[in-house]
């Protein structure tokens, strides 16, 4: 059967149509949960598996006695950094995310300030800051 010029200018809108939407739909949310997957395996391997695994520098917390020892440099009982990864898409890109405080100071470093507390009401004026 023959196809006239309309048939071929229906096919090859649809076929537009359709990568149009793979791009701005479907391939990032493919690419999301690929990339929060690749991350959670980070935190699994204790490491980065970029061109093999980089692991990540040994805690005070793994080389003492106490029950928290056996979990690696980023990971704990909850796994909370590591759950909240996540991805968010908009047409044709894909932001990951970590909306957990301290994340921030574990991919840039930056000042972590405590206060010395002699109770609950007084606490000293100095800031006892460390530099991560």
């Amino acid at each position: 059967m023959p196809m006239d010029a309309r048939d071929i200018e229906k096919l090859v809108k649809k076929a537009k149509d359709d990568i149009i939407k793979e791009v701005h739909d479907r391939l990032p949310r493919k690419v999301g949960i690929t990339v929060v997957n690749h991350f959670k395996q980070n935190f699994r391997d204790d490491g980065w598996l970029d061109n093999g695994l980089h692991p990540w520098k040994r805690t005070r917390r793994q080389d003492s006695n106490s029950p928290d020892a056996k979990y690696g440099p980023l990971t704990s009982r909850r796994n909370h950094m590591m759950r909240s990864i996540q991805a968010s898409t908009s047409p044709g890109q894909v932001t990951i995310e970590d909306p957990v405080p301290y994340a921030a100071i574990h991919n840039y470093g930056g000042d972590i300030c405590s206060y010395k507390e002699k109770s609950w009401q007084l606490r000293s004026e100095i800031p006892n800051c460390q530099k991560y």
